[in-house]
């Protein structure tokens, strides 16, 4: 903020949004509708990952979140992990970690009934911190 206290050379940004269905909440948004939503209050930059990948299907959600991402000037992605399937968690960061639109991980360990210092969820913070990405829990 300037001395002014003028803000709008601010960006704002969301740290944390999903596309698609979600069960826990009555809604279901699809990238114009996010986009539009994100705009109508002043957001220029979103992190988001896909309800798909939470609470569906992590690997073709994460497919759709990125194709979402490149189609949109707006979207960054958080790449969704599944503590109980540490193989293809592994794959998942294989395939996108490198990408320039990725900026973290994300995982719901509650969601997989685990604890978050169980060992699967301490192995994917170790991958977080080699791949230089935040672990968002």
């Amino acid at each position: 903020m300037s001395e002014k206290g003028n803000t709008s050379s601010l960006e704002i940004i969301d740290v944390h949004t999903h596309l698609g269905s979600m069960p826990n909440v009555n809604y279901t948004r699809g990238l114009a509708e996010l986009e539009a939503v994100e705009r109508s209050f002043g957001i220029t930059r979103a992190v988001c990952s896909s309800a798909r990948a939470v609470f569906y299907e992590m690997t073709s959600g994460n497919a759709q979140m990125y194709d979402a991402v490149e189609s949109s000037h707006m979207l960054y992605m958080y790449v969704y992990v599944d503590p109980r399937r540490l193989e293809a968690t592994h794959k998942e960061l294989d395939t996108y970690a490198p990408l320039p639109r990725v900026a973290g991980i994300k995982s719901r360990p509650s969601y997989h009934g685990l604890a978050p210092d169980h060992p699967a969820c301490v192995e994917i913070c170790q991958r977080a911190a080699e791949l230089n990405l935040p672990y968002l829990m």
